[in-house]
């Protein structure tokens, strides 16, 4: 953290890297994960490389969550996400998306569901809707798309111990979350992976599709879901 007069200067929004490289970065973890968990004002990620004299971003995806938009005025952080790329000089397209996840297991016991995916589309698509209404009319010459997405996390893992990490603002069910690695045989037993961090409530548990024998997801540390190898016989007591 920034020491100094500097440092005491207001800021509007926070940018920082997605992850660094050194062996400080691995020893104390990702700078990007605790400010984006941490601060008190918008932080935006930056990930891969920016042109310093390339064209503004003209394309943006936004994410839409419409929880606590119950009230006429409400808001929450999709819709100030949204509002913040309204400002985006050069902006000419924004699309909204809404994200869901239906587990295997769930299929399994409603084989229905596996055909029937239009009142889940349509619910994505009430809660962009809404997401839209609060951030209000964007502005002249922008473009809004709507799109719910389906699919899985994948993430992926090296046998160094880095991976993809999920970074949640408030409460989460792992239920609606179907895990998928990348490349299984990237996972190192001597190593913990953690894929998922969460502010809130963390409730249900993830439904691990293509983990190797041995390997699981442990969910001891309040707030932090992790990748661990468990060597010999696993006995759980009720």
């Amino acid at each position: 953290m920034a020491e100094g007069d500097d440092a005491a200067a207001p800021a509007d929004v926070i940018v920082v890297g997605h992850r660094g490289d050194s062996r400080m970065a691995l020893m104390l973890g990702s700078t990007a994960n605790y400010v984006a968990h941490h601060a008190q004002r918008p932080v935006v990620i930056v990930r891969g490389q920016v042109p310093p004299d390339g064209p503004p971003a003209r394309r943006v995806v936004v994410g839409a969550d419409d929880h606590d938009l119950d009230d006429a005025d409400a808001t929450n952080e999709s819709v100030r996400a949204l509002q913040w790329a309204y400002e985006l000089p050069g902006v000419e397209t924004i699309r909204v998306v809404n994200a869901w996840f239906l587990p295997p297991v769930a299929i399994g016991l409603y084989p229905s569901l596996g055909t029937d995916l239009e009142p889940m589309d349509a619910a994505s698509f009430e809660a962009i809707e809404r997401v839209i209404a609060a951030a209000g009319e964007p502005p002249a010459g922008v473009t809004i798309e709507r799109a719910a997405l389906r699919g899985t996390y994948l993430a992926d893992v090296t046998t160094a111990g880095a991976g993809d990490l999920v970074a949640v603002t408030g409460d989460i069910d792992l239920a609606q979350l179907v895990l998928q690695l990348v490349d299984p045989l990237a996972l190192n037993r001597q190593q913990a992976y953690t894929i998922l961090t969460c502010t809130g409530t963390r409730s249900g548990a993830l439904a691990g599709t293509n983990l190797p024998q041995g390997w699981r997801a442990s969910y001891h540390t309040p707030g932090v879901v992790k990748l661990v190898y468990a060597s010999g016989t696993l006995i759980r007591v009720r």
